[in-house]
């Protein structure tokens, strides 16, 4: 049985999107999601209190271009302000890290995995940090 995969799209205006795909996202597929010209994805690991060991992709030539906004949310996960300095630009890729023997797996997550994630998402926006953050970059 192929069970559905989510995948969550967070966007600079703090949309989330939750994309279901049949099968394991491609790397081109992920680049169109994330910047139509984007030519080298980056990964980090989610840096703060989250429910899945889950890993944010993001275009890591995103600070030479003009028109990117900070993506706040993605940049909380990212681990802006406590481990990094710089915040992510740009539409930004949340997938599930599966730890195995030959390295790390990047997956979609379930639908019960994903409205878990929905929650969590809901309370970081509600957060003081994340309050206070998006009124420092308007």
């Amino acid at each position: 049985m192929n069970m559905k995969k989510v995948y969550v799209l967070l966007k600079p205006n703090g949309d989330v999107k939750f994309l279901v795909k049949k099968k394991k996202i491609s790397l081109l597929d992920m680049c169109d999601l994330i910047e139509r010209d984007c030519r080298m994805i980056d990964e980090s690991d989610v840096q703060i209190n989250f429910p899945f060991k889950s890993t944010i992709l993001f275009d890591d030539e995103f600070g030479l271009k003009r028109n990117n906004k900070i993506n706040l949310l993605a940049s909380i996960l990212y681990g802006y302000t406590t481990n990094h300095m710089q915040p992510l630009y740009g539409n930004v890729i949340l997938q599930k890290r599966i730890d195995c023997v030959t390295g790390d797996i990047l997956w979609g997550y379930t639908y019960r995995e994903a409205n878990i994630i929905k929650k969590r998402i809901r309370e970081i926006k509600k957060d003081y940090r994340y309050k206070f953050l998006s009124n420092l970059i308007k």
